[in-house]
């Protein structure tokens, strides 16, 4: 989902700063919130929702990725890589994600997840959720989250 976003030139500097930073640097941004592991829906019309599901290598009680430095090459799952254009895009990272928030300034509504009722999910089983699970999983607040 990539919604165009006009940005102020106070924002698009903070986004060349971002381009510039060193993985090292980069990382330090991420608040460790876990948000990004879990899994989304695309549900048309500019509406991201998540579920209480995640990423099968996600450790819900650290909210760390538990192959964090081989996730991108990783079979199992569909890790996308936290970047600025997906953060830019909207949707795929809650407005209070770190990267978000320091492009934009503090979220309007903060994402917070009770990480225990979160279960991983592998990849194969993500094809097959059913519609009742599916909607039994849904976090109603993930919509609500994106609404700057």
């Amino acid at each position: 989902m990539t919604n165009k976003i006009d940005l102020t030139p106070a924002q698009q500097e903070r986004v060349a700063q971002l381009r510039r930073m060193t993985p090292r640097e980069w990382d330090a941004i991420c608040k460790k919130c876990g948000i990004c592991c879990l899994i989304k829906f695309d549900m048309g019309g500019n509406q991201i929702v998540y579920i209480k599901r995640s990423c099968v290598h996600l450790d819900c009680n650290s909210r760390e990725c538990k192959i964090y430095s081989e996730r991108l090459t990783c079979r199992l799952g569909k890790c996308h890589k936290v970047d600025i254009d997906l953060v830019l895009a909207g949707g795929m990272v809650p407005d209070s994600c770190g990267y978000r928030e320091y492009i934009f300034g503090p979220a309007k509504y903060p994402a917070v997840v009770d990480f225990s009722t979160v279960r991983p999910m592998d990849d194969l089983k993500i094809k097959r959720i059913s519609p009742q699970e599916f909607f039994a999983c849904i976090i109603p607040e993930s919509i609500r989250w994106n609404n700057r």
